[in-house]
This record gives C-alpha cells, structure tokens and sequence, in this order.
C-alpha cells in the first residue's frame, strides 16, 4: 500500500539542505555542471549575437542603484519561486534543471558583455560590481535546485512507483524562506557595490 508520510516538524533541521546535498553528490556535480554549460553559452552569445550584446550593454550602462537592485531581486526571486514550485510538482525535474543552465547563460552574457565593451576595465567592474552577488545568487540558486530535486523526487517515487515518501513539508518551506531572505540581502549588497564603484567605468 502506498504511503505519504508529510512531516511539519524535525528534530534536526537540515539548514538550506546543505546535508542531503552533501549526500547527493552526483546531484551536486550535476546542477554545477549545468550552470557551467549555461555559463559557456552565455559567453559565446554575447561574442556573437549583436542583438544580446546591445541589449545588455544598454540595460548595464542604464541601471540607476535602484532599477539595479530591483532587477536583481525580481530576477534571483522568479527562478527560486519557479524551483519552489517545481519541487513540489512529480514531474519537477523537468522544470528544475533548466533553471542552472538559465542563470549560468546571464552571468555569461553580463561578464562577456563587459569584456567586451570595456576590455580589462570591463573585468575589473565585472569583479568588484557583479562576480560577489552574482556567485552568491548563483550558489542559492544551486542550492534551490537541489533541494527542490530532492522534494520532486520523493513526490515522483510515490506517485509513479508506489514507493512510501517522507515529505518534510516544513523544512522545505523554511529553506525557501531563508534562500529569499538571503537573495534580498544580495540584491542590496549589488545596489551597494554600484554605487561605491559606478563610477570605474564609462560605457
């Protein structure tokens, strides 16, 4: 007989999922892999796709603190609503892993984009304005996407198979709420390194 068990509480928190991704390696390499590929895409769109390189060469050079720390927040925000979802959906996988390869192509494109406009410039801006918050962001979102495979993975195991499910519905919640806090606090912490270094470079 099948058997969903839903958990609301746990004795040992597994904070952010940090140990059940410890555990799943093959997970790990998996999502970092994808976020690699994303990463290369990304860097070779914005060499060769004249319509992305001025897009984002306008949306760079425009960006007031404000808008900067706004389209940060909205942008970490969608993916890990869009993971949170996912990973209560059987099928989640299917919506989860994109989202590394998709974050991997816009910190392509924005370091790219730099390089190019600007040369060593452009990478300097790149390292003390983006590579911070953008590595963070980009490690929430990792980390998002393993938990999320994790809860979509036991909800498929008992929907497909029959298999008994432990869905630990509260620590699922609360590592999401936490992954949001923390992506508010890089979002300020991007419109705090634009305006101390806004001024390096002129595109």
């Amino acid at each position: 007989m099948k058997r969903l068990m839903i958990y609301t509480k746990k004795r040992n928190f597994d904070f952010f999922g940090f140990a059940s991704m410890l555990k799943s390696n093959s997970n790990l390499i998996l999502l970092n892999s994808l976020f690699l590929c994303g990463l290369i895409i990304g860097s070779v769109l914005a060499a060769t796709s004249v319509d992305i390189f001025n897009t984002t060469e306008s949306i760079l050079a425009n960006n007031k603190p404000i808008e900067y720390f706004i389209n940060t927040l909205m942008y970490s925000v969608i993916i890990i609503i869009i993971s949170f979802c996912s990973g209560l959906c059987s099928i989640g996988i299917t919506f989860i892993l994109p989202l590394p390869i998709l974050n991997g192509m816009a910190f392509g494109v924005i370091s790219g984009t730099l390089l190019f406009t600007c040369g060593l410039k452009g990478l300097l801006s790149f390292i003390l304005m983006q590579l911070p918050v953008a590595t963070v962001i980009a490690l929430l979102i990792i980390i998002s996407s393993g938990i999320s495979l994790d809860m979509s993975a036991s909800i498929a195991s008992y929907v497909f198979f029959g298999k008994r499910a432990e869905i630990k519905i509260k620590e699922y919640i609360i590592s999401y709420i936490l992954i949001i806090l923390l992506c508010v606090a890089s979002a300020l912490t991007a419109m705090v390194f634009q305006i101390l270094f806004d001024g390096l470079i002129n595109y």
